[in-house]
């Protein structure tokens, strides 16, 4: 009797996954759709991870590791092999943690520089985006840690979906930075970034804030077991912090604060730490397009701090010869005169910061159904829209220009209330968004008195940072992106 108990209890398992397996096997059979996409230099990285010998060092963390490293520096500075396992924040830290235990041996350093957000500092794991990335080479999957295998197991449908989609529309191939083809040999992101290319200097919509309430317990439970598998293997594991824009520190950040937080660290990582958060907070004219991505000149000052500390903690006082450049600046005028600026209401983002934030409207813009986000106001560049701008007002449609896309969001601090709150007749949003860009959207942007949809041009991809959208998506394919003759 419990012998058929337990077959039967082995044929119900079957019967549940074969389904999954099936829809799987035919994903992975279907050729590669992802291979020029960001995440599509995945299996490059663990490739040279796996192939290079012991005494390696290996840099683990999300995209502000792959826009902030100048390895082939570090290798000649250092003299030893240097491995960039740093990509993308919405695969997630641990997924990075998992599949680097693959290739670290005895003699590697490795450096862990994960972004100071709280999704990062977490057990976060999005089986879409880990699909999408194993597609060139699903063999990677015996790295992915065994607990979340029934989470990729139920990501299989929406991936065959997505992945056969693909096939029949043409291959994923952005322009832009987001594209694989921008990596180098080592894993850097190479294409040129010469400046800031954030309209306040800043992100608005995420705010730095360093302290311990971003850091999961379980998930530090997880990188102290981690830590220990490595000193196993016989490598050395150092913390270090990654490139933050000062710009984008939570109000009321203070250095002692800031100490505290360094302490917090120390007192409960299982591996030194090796740098203070004060040489990594840098200002904004060193980063490119989010708060962690450093544009070339930001990538010296990393690379150069981040090898002096190397050094210090192994004993080795050797100066690094390598000159940090002045920052490039951030440009807040515009020649842009936007028709649309009659609509609304501005003020300064800050008084350091001339750029302009949406207030509101205008008697004349309340009165309009249609409403475009200007892109400039005043002689500046438009930065961002504050909470509730559109607080009762007619507007039915809103028009986000694709130079406007971070201007028409931000965020309070309790993350929950959007700008455009209080808009109750608000019917559509057409977001004009560039394919060259992975966004990663949090809902609170879209926090309405009543729901509203979302239109984006067709093969445009969005992320959800909570793989979840609290209002409708409709993809429209006449959606023309504007240009500037045409959107004002």
């Amino acid at each position: 009797m419990k012998f058929k108990k337990v077959l039967w209890i082995v044929l119900a398992v079957l019967a549940i996954l074969a389904p999954f397996v099936s829809v799987g096997a035919v994903a992975i059979a279907l050729p590669k759709q992802y291979t020029n996409t960001f995440v599509g230099e995945l299996n490059e990285k663990y490739d040279r991870l796996n192939s290079l010998g012991a005494g390696k060092i290996v840099v683990v963390g999300g995209s502000s590791v792959a826009f902030g490293l100048d390895s082939e520096t570090m290798e000649e500075i250092t003299g030893r092999k240097v491995v960039n396992f740093g990509l993308y924040a919405a695969l997630g830290t641990k997924l990075m943690l998992d599949l680097s235990k693959s290739g670290i041996q005895k003699g590697d350093t490795v450096i862990l520089a994960p972004e100071m957000d709280a999704q990062t500092l977490s057990l976060y794991f999005s089986s879409e985006n880990t699909l999408k990335a194993l597609d060139d080479d699903f063999s990677m999957v015996r790295s992915v840690g065994a607990d979340n295998w029934l989470s990729l197991l139920g990501g299989m449908w929406k991936f065959a979906g997505d992945k056969y989609e693909s096939f029949r529309d043409g291959a994923a191939d952005p322009a832009g930075v987001y594209n694989a083809k921008n990596f180098n040999e080592y894993g850097d992101v190479i294409y040129p970034r010469p400046h800031s290319t954030m309209l306040a200097g800043y992100d608005v919509n995420t705010v730095v804030d360093l302290s311990e309430q971003i850091v999961d317990p379980a998930f530090l439970d997880y990188l102290n077991d981690y830590i220990k598998f490595c000193k196993r293997r016989g490598a050395e594991v150092y913390f270090s912090f990654c490139p933050i824009d000062e710009l984008a520190l939570k109000e009321g950040t203070t250095e002692e604060s800031i100490l505290a937080f360094e302490k917090y660290l120390k007192d409960h990582l299982a591996c030194e730490l090796i740098s203070e958060a004060s040489r990594y907070i840098l200002p904004a004219g060193y980063f490119y397009d989010t708060n962690f991505h450093l544009n070339d000149a930001g990538v010296k000052v990393r690379t150069k701090r981040l090898i002096e500390d190397l050094f210090l903690a192994e004993g080795n006082p050797t100066a690094v010869e390598i000159e940090e450049p002045e920052e490039p600046g951030v440009e807040y005028r515009s020649d842009v005169v936007d028709e649309n600026e009659k609509y609304f209401t501005f003020a300064p983002v800050s008084a350091a910061i001339p750029a302009r934030v949406i207030t509101g409207l205008t008697a004349e813009g309340r009165q309009q159904t249609t409403l475009t986000i200007p892109v400039a106001a005043e002689g500046y560049k438009v930065a961002a829209t504050a909470a509730n701008a559109f607080a009762g007002s007619a507007v039915e449609s809103i028009v986000v220009p694709a130079e406007s896309f971070l201007t028409a969001f931000r965020i309070e601090s309790d993350g929950a209330v959007g700008a455009f709150r209080g808009a109750g007749h608000l019917a559509r949003l057409d977001l004009y968004l560039p394919e060259e860009k992975l966004y990663v959207v949090n809902p609170g942007f879209f926090a309405v008195s009543d729901g509203f949809t979302v239109h984006l041009p067709e093969g445009v991809s969005v992320d959800s940072a909570y793989n979840e959208w609290p209002t409708e998506i409709a993809y429209v394919s006449d959606l023309i992106l504007p240009t500037a003759e045409n959107h004002r």
